[in-house]
């Protein structure tokens, strides 16, 4: 599997991952094409968002907890040979917690915690549960560890390189153009604008993504 070094966008937005090679996976967002023009195709890629938080009174212990789990996640990952551990990002507090006598004698406040991303390949037409159930798996397979609890955030897709599909969605949109001004009587001339903006991708169900340029028309009048 390649190795990605990660960059992370506002959540509003898809989320890239960089290989070495040069090609990149976008982590789709969810939402509806903002045009009428678009491509769809089935994902590449599924992951899952895993949150490691450690709630032990001491600072230290936390720290070491929260190591000793995400290291057991990313063994366990890693035998599977087709999964990936992608953008590890951790914040610990030096803090000793207070315990919540409400809540828990066990239960402190201060944590701390470690997120990443589990990645992978999807090799068969619509296969994304079959890489969901693989990762869920994998996540439940952990060892408990007193004072830690992992969790769990919503499946996104992922496509590779989406700008590799610039050309066509450039074609469509200019033979869409062409059926507007041969639609309309009057129109000299369609402008089209927004060919140059990234290429955006929406999720469009559980197993297919959609791909389309922010475009706009503008007519002119003969």
């Amino acid at each position: 599997m390649k190795h990605f070094a990660a960059l992370i966008l506002a959540a509003a937005f898809p989320i890239s991952a960089f290989a070495g090679s040069g090609s990149y996976i976008v982590i789709v967002g969810r939402g509806t094409p903002s045009v009428s023009v678009t491509q769809q195709m089935s994902a590449d890629y599924v992951g899952i968002p895993v949150t490691i938080r450690g709630s032990a009174k001491d600072a230290a212990k936390r720290l070491d907890d929260i190591v000793r789990a995400r290291s057991m996640l990313e063994d366990a990952v890693k035998k599977t040979g087709t999964l990936e551990v992608q953008w590890v990002n951790s914040s610990f507090s030096a803090e000793a917690g207070r315990s919540f006598s409400k809540l828990s004698s066990s239960s402190y406040g201060a944590d701390s915690q470690s997120q990443l991303f589990i990645l992978g390949k999807v090799s068969e037409p619509c296969g994304t549960l079959q890489v969901v159930r693989k990762i869920i798996a994998v996540i439940a397979g952990v060892p408990p560890i007193d004072d830690v609890g992992i969790s769990t955030g919503e499946s996104s897709l992922g496509v590779v390189d989406p700008e590799q599909y610039r050309g066509n969605l450039i074609t469509l949109i200019n033979e869409e153009a062409a059926r507007l001004k041969s639609g309309f009587r009057g129109v000299a001339q369609i402008e089209v604008s927004g060919l140059e903006a990234p290429i955006a991708v929406v999720q469009k169900n559980d197993c297919e993504v959609s791909l389309f340029l922010p475009y706009r028309l503008s007519l002119t009048k003969e």
